[in-house]
């Protein structure tokens, strides 16, 4: 897989951009897993960068306003479906600047899935690959502005056992 080539985050950065950027991965895994779509409304950019394509190409990449991100990652059939526990796992990050406003953070991920079926058995699926989040300053705050799951090292499980229903 190629990368876009990007420069490491420099001098022109503080210390306290780096948090702000840790802050809000936390805080869109936190959002995803406890299902709590205000907080994930709260962190948006006003347009978001949802680039599926290289984790499954059935989805296109689209820039989708901040209401129908959240609108679709909350509904029944996704992340909101009160059947189906998550837990984004973030791990080691390398931050790259692309513009003085906006910065991508590559992410060790770790995302577990639980499905909790009818007859009150599990469906289980885990991932371990890497994400792209995108950091955009507005207004000069940092905010959420995109994500990019990609090249996936290990599965345990079945997506089917997990997403069937909403594939």
């Amino acid at each position: 897989m190629a990368h876009t080539p990007h420069r490491p985050v420099g001098d022109s950065f503080r210390p306290t951009d780096e948090r702000d950027w840790r802050r809000l991965s936390w805080n869109w895994a936190l959002s995803y897993d406890t299902k709590d779509w205000q907080l994930l409304n709260d962190i948006c950019t006003p347009t978001l960068r949802v680039f599926y394509q290289q984790l499954d190409a059935r989805r296109s990449n689209q820039i989708m306003s901040k209401e129908d991100y959240v609108a679709q990652y909350s509904s029944k059939t996704s992340l909101g479906d009160d059947g189906l526990e998550t837990q984004h796992l973030l791990g080691a990050a390398a931050f790259d600047e692309v513009e003085s406003d906006l910065v991508v953070g590559n992410w060790q991920i770790q995302a577990t899935h639980r499905r909790i079926l009818p007859d009150g058995g599990s469906g289980w699926w885990t991932g371990h690959s890497y994400v792209k989040h995108y950091y955009q300053k507005v207004e000069d705050t940092w905010m959420f502005a995109g994500v990019e799951p990609h090249t996936i090292v290990l599965r345990n499980g079945k997506r089917e056992n997990v997403f069937s229903s909403f594939l």
